[in-house]
Formats: structure tokens, sequence, C-alpha cells
């Protein structure tokens, strides 16, 4: 990525951050049109897949990327205000499969980046019910890995 084009994205990025409380209080009022409250809380997770559900059969054409990006937007917040992370955008490995998308950092124990917004993006196009709530609760407490039993016997 060229210095002008990382300008560009870090640009991009500081507009992300500083239309994040309207963008959050109108996906809020959305909600309570629906009588779904999304206080913040790890448990209004839940109540987001509600709330995407709703939308996603009342329009009969929804934008799949504006939907992500305005849930990704209210999952993200919940992790940063909830588990101390913080918003972060990955410019500096093109090969990252969260390159140049805003990312959450610096919360819980797994010191990986969360995508809220591929997590929301995954939930529209698969309607797996508990998916976003499962992704949020893997990044404050991962699971150990144990890869024992494919080694094969010397």
């Amino acid at each position: 990525m060229n210095q002008l084009d990382q300008a560009k994205a870090e640009d991009a990025f500081q507009q992300f951050l500083m239309e994040m409380d309207d963008r959050i209080e109108g996906l809020q009022q959305e909600a309570e049109g629906y009588q779904l409250n999304l206080d913040m809380s790890d448990s209004s997770l839940d109540t987001l897949e509600k709330f995407i559900l709703k939308v996603w059969n009342s329009k009969s054409n929804p934008d799949v990327k504006s939907l992500a990006v305005t849930c990704g937007r209210y999952l993200g917040e919940v992790m940063t205000q909830n588990h101390q992370g913080r918003w972060f955008l990955p410019l500096d490995d093109p090969k990252n499969i969260n390159f140049n998308q805003p990312v959450v950092i610096g919360h819980g124990a797994s010191k990986t980046e969360f995508a809220p917004v591929s997590v929301c993006r995954a939930f529209i196009l698969k309607k797996t019910p508990g998916l976003i709530n499962k992704a949020y609760v893997s990044q404050l407490s991962p699971c150990k890995l144990d890869l024992s039993k494919l080694i094969e016997p010397e």
C-alpha cells in the first residue's frame, strides 16, 4: 500500500470512529421501533441478532454491507466499553485477513484482533442463532486447543 492509499485508509478509519456514537444511537433508535433494547451490555448480543433478523425480514432488499457495518460498530463498541478494548486499523500486513478493516484489540485474554463487522456479516449471511455471542465470548476466554491426539505415535 503506498503512502497516499495508507493516508486515505487512515482518514476513512478516523471518519468511522468519529461517526461511531451517532451511528450507534441511530441503531438503538431503530431497534426500539422493533421493541428491542440494545443497551450496550454483553447480554444484548442476542437482541442484536433479533434486530438483524427483523431488519432482514422487513426490507425487500436489505444492504448486507451497510447492515454489517452498522451492527459491527455496535458489537465492537460493546467489546471496547465492557472489556477495555480499543479500535484499531491493521495496515502493516496485506496478508492479514483483517487488513484495512476496523478491528478491536486489547480486550480479554485472547490477544487477537476481533473483527465485529465480519462477525455481523457472517451472521447476516448464515443466520446461525448464537453466532455473534459465540464469537464474542470466544474472544474473551479462548479455549486451548489440544492437538496431542493429532500427533502420530512414533
